[in-house]
């Protein structure tokens, strides 16, 4: 998903109902809470149309729909591949609970304000009429039964919140991928960004990642400030040779916990990769992590499955 404009993009804070669990949850649902919503901010009361997508009349039954206030439905057709596969997902989106202006559902606008909080925060839920890998894998929690639709956890449609992992392209063979980008700007003066380089591929990781030297550090802090606009976000790396060229993994803080609380050094380890950059004056790239798993999307899917009791 694109950033959204300005300081309303930096405004958005998600939180998350504390009904969110591993387990699973076959109580039909009577009220919003024993759904697992998610909470956004209103800059200055006001409630925006956070998605690009076209908001459209709500498919709820209205009995169903009265327990949500006042609320506004987006409606969502993603392609994606699964499992070797071509699909294609039809979902919603559901804002609820804020004061509604008058709005045609067809001329509602990307950024608009579309109402006021209602003395709290508006919430925010994903709905589709079946267990579908894509949301049943971008979700955090299981999904919840209401209404003749299954109810999912839906930060994965923001790009602060959890990971789309189906926005990411497949890379076979890593290697030759960033040995191709040092020869192809090996003459070129200067540092070439890949700002749009969303790929994840199969690593085997030998050591856990370290804090970069000062080198380093002047290298990662270059690619930053290109990309990002700002510096020191990277705490902890990892070192790709390829050829007579360094790549560096970079990991955000907090990340080099998790891998030695939850990955064994020489696994498979799969690394999901938002941007890179190659600088031909230092002879050195760098690749900035997004998210990693410890198993495949197939095996993940199969997984959640089990623990919410379904089958394929």
């Amino acid at each position: 998903m694109k950033k959204l404009f300005g300081v309303f993009w930096c405004l958005i804070v998600i939180f998350f109902n504390g009904c969110l669990s591993s387990g699973s949850n076959t109580a039909a649902p009577q009220k919003v809470e024993d759904l697992p919503f998610i909470t956004l901010s209103a800059p200055n009361g006001n409630v925006f149309s956070y998605f690009e997508t076209e908001a459209v009349d709500s498919p709820l039954a209205p009995s169903d729909a009265s327990i949500f206030n006042e609320n506004i439905v987006y409606r969502f057709e993603t392609p994606y591949r699964f499992d070797n596969k071509d699909n294609k997902i039809i979902y919603y989106a559901i804002v609820f609970d804020f004061n509604r202006t008058e709005l045609n559902n067809n001329n509602v606008k990307y950024g608009e304000i579309i109402g006021r909080a209602r003395g709290g925060d508006p919430k925010y839920l994903v709905f589709c009429e079946t267990i579908d890998p894509y949301l049943i894998i971008n979700s955090r929690s299981i999904p919840v039964q209401y209404g003749g639709f299954y109810w999912f956890e839906g930060s994965f449609l923001f790009s602060n919140g959890g990971t789309n992992w189906f926005s990411f392209e497949k890379e076979e063979n890593i290697e030759n991928r960033l040995k191709e980008m040092a020869e192809l700007y090996q003459d070129s003066p200067g540092l070439t960004l890949y700002s749009q380089f969303r790929v994840f591929f199969k690593l085997n990781l030998q050591e856990y990642p370290k804090i970069p030297n000062f080198d380093e550090s002047l290298n990662i802090s270059a690619s930053e400030r290109a990309l990002f606009n700002r510096s020191n976000l990277t705490s902890f790396i990892n070192v790709i040779n390829i050829g007579n060229s360094k790549f560096y993994l970079c990991w955000q803080r907090g990340f080099d916990e998790y891998l030695r609380r939850e990955y064994t050094l020489n696994d498979d380890i799969w690394l999901y990769v938002m941007c890179a950059t190659f600088n031909s004056m230092t002879n050195t790239g760098c690749i900035f992590i997004r998210d990693f798993a410890l198993e495949t999307m197939e095996e993940r899917y199969e997984n959640r499955m089990k623990q919410i009791g379904g089958s394929e």
